[in-house]
């Protein structure tokens, strides 16, 4: 009596998760998908055998394919599934992509996950935090130092919340010493790191 299909049992254990969960080849294509992606990212069976990218909807990969923009070379998802391909596992690296469901594009802030299945596969997780990151931009808190903006009151719990529920950077903004210490000459600076 044969064994079970090992086919059969990795898609199960995919689907398993509730991040959107893809088997990839060493094309950088997938190969399996589970439910989550599925519905999350409306696959069918048609998107079997696509560029990551495409099947992520990321808009570089769908104006000019995926892997043949300037961008692509330090694109998250590709370099951790590259990385996979040489042996090393990425947990919940986050990332910022811009992509298009729907008709519509925007920015989506990502943990991406990779660890090898074969020589010749890789499994790549994928959890959109953007709401989560959208809700660590409204918090009036320096990014380097974590100080409260003046006037701020009531902060510290949700900013430890949000740093122990998700691998987010701190909001954009600096407090005027953060400012001060990253340009000494007194230069007006973006805010941003």
């Amino acid at each position: 009596m044969p064994g079970p299909d090992p086919a059969e049992i990795l898609q199960h254990v995919i689907d398993a998760f509730p991040q959107i969960s893809m088997v990839v080849d060493n094309d950088v294509c997938v190969v399996a998908f589970n439910t989550s992606a599925s519905r999350s990212l409306q696959l069918s069976a048609a998107d079997l055998r696509q560029l990551t990218g495409n099947v992520l909807s990321c808009v570089n990969a769908l104006e000019y394919g995926c892997g043949r923009t300037r961008q692509c070379n330090g694109c998250d998802v590709r370099l951790s599934i590259l990385r996979a391909f040489e042996g090393q596992s990425i947990q919940r690296r986050p990332t910022r992509m811009r992509l298009r469901h729907q008709g519509q594009t925007h920015d989506a802030w990502l943990l991406v996950s990779t660890t090898p299945l074969t020589d010749r596969q890789v499994m790549l997780v994928v959890e959109d935090i953007s709401e989560m990151a959208a809700l660590a931009g409204l918090l009036p808190v320096c990014s380097r130092c974590g100080a409260p903006r003046p006037g701020a009151t009531h902060v510290a719990d949700a900013l430890a919340y949000l740093e122990s529920h998700a691998d987010l950077p701190l909001p954009f903004w600096r407090c005027q010493s953060c400012e001060l210490a990253d340009d000494p000459g007194g230069r007006k600076t973006s805010g941003r790191r």
